[in-house]
């Protein structure tokens, strides 16, 4: 118990003058007071790697959710575009029907490959953001080769642009 007080009384100064019994219990005291810092101490690093963890698997699930509203059978993806491009390409571009059905097959087409460019999961961030910006363009230019004028294809852009957003406006009610 002499040690003890020693150790303590080295600690405290104004413990040099308590008996040894005293400074033992404040010994006690610190300890358990140290452990309990050590246990909030504990406790929080837990809670951070709980959080990140919870993070982790959100952002996976965000990554992974990317596409899952896109048919894995490419029939089904035409079959989607048609309904949901083909009467407003007609209506807002002002287009002809057969006109909007080469638009519709090329959306398809190109949302296919995004598809599979997106589940991909060797090609990294800037090479994907290149080979979709490359199938953009390509999407242009078969447009073009329809032929649409360069008016069809701005009122194109537009009708298409806007379907996206009302698309992304109603994503949230669906979920």
């Amino acid at each position: 118990m002499a040690a003890v007080a020693v150790v303590v009384a080295s600690n405290n100064s104004d413990l040099t003058h308590k008996a040894p019994h005293h400074a033992g219990l404040l010994f006690v005291n610190a300890i358990a007071r140290n452990k309990n810092r050590n246990l909030l101490f504990q406790t929080t690093c837990m809670k951070n790697i709980i959080a990140l963890l919870v993070l982790a698997c959100c952002s996976s699930a965000a990554i992974a959710q990317t596409n899952v509203n896109l048919p894995a059978n490419n029939d089904e993806l035409l079959a989607r575009a048609i309904r949901i491009y083909k009467a407003p390409l007609v209506e807002k571009a002002k287009i002809t029907e057969a006109q909007a059905d080469k638009v519709v097959a090329i959306i398809a087409e190109i949302q296919i490959k995004m598809r599979d460019i997106s589940a991909d999961q060797s090609v990294t961030g800037d090479d994907r953001m290149n080979k979709l910006q490359a199938l953009r363009a390509e999407r242009d230019k078969k447009f073009k080769a329809i032929p649409l004028t360069d008016e069809e294809m701005k009122n194109v852009s537009a009708a298409i642009d806007e379907i996206r957003k009302n698309m992304q406006a109603a994503k949230p009610a669906n979920n």
